[in-house]
């Protein structure tokens, strides 16, 4: 699906957009002008001056792609076009908050009725007990732990009191729970029922049985759905234009091992390289 920009213009005091959807080559839809509220009024009223020093402070290397993708022609045009995606990353950044903390609780909880020692039976510090990737172990050490001296070395040590699961679970970044998915084992050896997990964490999606997800392939499509929203949700944050995202067209992940698999497949005498 492309847009292509008409122009904005004032209705009632709102500013809308005029787009034409082309959904293929062969036909077109007309999206009709849709009111903005956000910002809608106080640009209704802004003078020419106004809209020209905004621009100034925003800078026109950043509004550039805006004027192109749209094919903007003046700078008021341009400058509604960033109120737009202004608006509408605000409504889609509630949305991933919600989506954040109704993920970390749901996970959180499988995982402590599995693993952890210290807390309750609904939080637990499983983080404690897994084998997280070196980047995953380490945003947890930043929280669980304090740089300290010891015998005249800096060393990490561990926090007294160490402090409440609850409060671990909610200073983590989104990342860190898209790339938990990547632990296979916990600090025993034992491998990650991730099929269960999944099950009990995941309640209304579609498939519900561990046999859905103990393939690996269905896992990774957790994962990229996941790295979508944390992606969508960081270029939010840095004020970038949520429409440059793109969709989500293949749900996988790239995978560094999966040259080694091709050469394996080929030739499993090369495994002891």
């Amino acid at each position: 699906m492309a847009f292509r920009f008409i122009g904005v213009v004032d209705v009632g005091g709102c500013w809308c957009l005029h787009c034409w959807c082309l959904l293929n080559t062969k036909s077109t839809a007309k999206i009709w002008p849709t009111r903005v509220q956000a910002k809608s009024n106080a640009m209704s009223t802004l003078k020419q001056q106004h809209v020209a020093g905004a621009v100034r402070a925003l800078s026109r290397a950043r509004l550039s792609s805006y004027q192109s993708f749209f094919t903007a022609l003046t700078d008021r045009e341009v400058f509604g076009l960033y109120c737009w995606n202004e608006s509408i990353s605000q409504c889609v950044s509630r949305a991933l908050a919600f989506a954040e903390v109704v993920m970390r609780n749901q996970l959180h909880g499988a995982l402590s009725r599995r693993y952890g020692r210290n807390g309750c039976p609904t939080s637990r510090d499983w983080y404690l007990h897994l084998c997280l990737t070196k980047a995953s172990e380490e945003a947890v050490k930043k929280l669980t732990h304090e740089r300290c001296r010891v015998a005249g070395r800096w060393q990490l040590v561990a926090r007294t009191p160490m402090p409440w699961p609850d409060d671990v679970i909610s200073k983590l970044t989104f990342g860190f729970w898209s790339h938990l998915l990547d632990s296979s084992e916990d600090d025993t050896g034992t491998p990650i029922d991730w099929p269960s997990i999944l099950v009990e964490a995941l309640p209304g999606h579609r498939y519900k049985s561990k046999t859905y997800w103990a393939s690996r392939k269905h896992r990774d499509r957790l994962f990229a759905r996941l790295d979508y929203c944390n992606s969508l949700r960081n270029r939010i944050a840095h004020l970038e234009p949520i429409w440059k995202a793109g969709p989500l067209l293949e749900e996988d992940r790239p995978r560094r091992h999966r040259a080694l698999e091709i050469i394996l497949a080929f030739s499993a005498s090369t495994s002891f390289w």
